[in-house]
């Protein structure tokens, strides 16, 4: 998905936000909305939030390097799951694996500028989500 630059940006980040939403939703995390571009002429990302808890991420496509527009969209789902340093990584690989197009939990995950970040085991629950949730002084 990274290396089709052939293709509309705007669609890009469409079809990118949908994906990445989809495997966030499999990983039981509230999905925020996602909107281009940001207000500020400013931001190439914000983030909104509503009263109710929802989220709106805003990101600049246009003049940007497609794999930054990705990080932004995959730091937004972070960042609105208000998720601790442990389960942040093992989302942030996660949602790169998805894009890269590797399931493959063995298999460490490319994340910005390619570095690898390593891989959750299979079947891993992510502490610190609805799912698992502990304080930050609780062992992970």
């Amino acid at each position: 998905m990274l290396g089709d630059s052939g293709a509309d940006p705007s669609g890009r980040f469409a079809l990118t936000a949908r994906a990445l939403a989809a495997a966030a939703r499999g990983l039981g995390l509230k999905v925020p909305s996602f909107q281009s571009p940001p207000r500020s002429d400013q931001l190439d990302r914000s983030i909104q939030r509503s009263a109710r808890g929802d989220c709106v991420v805003a990101v600049r496509v246009r003049g940007r390097p497609f794999a930054a527009v990705v990080a932004d969209i995959i730091e937004g789902i972070v960042v609105c799951n208000r998720l601790d340093v442990a389960a942040a990584a093992a989302v942030r690989d996660e949602l790169w694996r998805e894009i890269e197009g590797s399931h493959d939990a063995s298999a460490p995950a490319a994340g910005p500028a390619g570095l690898c970040t390593g891989a959750p085991k299979s079947g891993y629950r992510m502490p610190g989500t609805a799912a698992e949730p502990y304080g930050l002084d609780e062992a992970a």
